[in-house]
């Protein structure tokens, strides 16, 4: 990736948001800001925590509303086999391991634990590398992008970069999305703008502005 490009679009990107704001993405802050809040792994009550940390006044839209949703699928199996569910969470947020690793295991908990659901609706669990993304993203808000390959693909393109992740390398997804955090965080002028756009739910170099960001490069001229 060329800096150059980077500091080019943040330039431009700084301008909008000071024109526009962050309203398409707000809700996105309030959830992170409620996972940190509710969120506790430890919880005898790991239904209601786990609803009461993924939650939005807003919009369900990142795990896809309220009715076949991944949350829905997600509850159903906390309720069945809830300590699975619970060790499922712990691998996945052992963030010393391989981060594909543990998203294929957690695919694999996923399956498991969908067998013991008795409404066969659930099959379908839903949970892919875009809502993994997600629980990543919400609890560890510094140190994970929310994953969306096509934009990130035609980003990247944009930002001149040579050797591109494939969308199966989360790993090198997630280090390509923090580099560029890094190098926009190193100007004042970003992380006042973006603390000011986003409000009382701000979260310090969190990398949820990346969605927006990318989007902002792919549709720029």
């Amino acid at each position: 990736m060329k800096v150059d490009k980077i500091k080019h679009y943040q330039s431009l990107f700084i301008d909008h948001v000071q024109r526009q704001g962050l309203r398409e993405h707000l809700y996105q802050y309030e959830v992170q800001y409620n996972w940190q809040q509710h969120w506790d792994i430890e919880s005898l009550e790991l239904y209601s925590v786990y609803d009461n940390a993924l939650t939005s006044s807003i919009s369900g839209r990142l795990w896809g509303g309220s009715q076949n949703s991944a949350k829905e699928s997600m509850l159903a199996m906390i309720k069945s086999q809830k300590e699975f569910v619970r060790s499922a969470f712990r691998d996945l947020f052992a963030h010393e391991k391989d981060l594909g690793l543990r998203c294929d295991r957690f695919l694999f908990y996923c399956d498991e634990a969908i067998k013991g659901v008795a409404d066969k609706k659930m099959v379908d669990h839903r949970h892919d590398r875009r809502i993994m993304s997600l629980y990543l993203a919400l609890e560890s808000p510094s140190e994970y992008a929310l994953f969306d390959y096509e934009y990130f693909h035609k980003m990247m393109v944009k930002l001149e970069a040579r050797n591109i992740p494939t969308q199966y390398e989360l790993s090198r997804y997630q280090k390509s999305m923090k580099a560029i955090h890094t190098v926009m965080s190193k100007d004042e002028k970003w992380t006042a703008t973006m603390k000011a756009a986003v409000g009382e739910n701000y979260t310090e170099g969190s990398l949820l502005i990346m969605q927006e960001y990318m989007q902002f490069v792919v549709e720029s001229a």
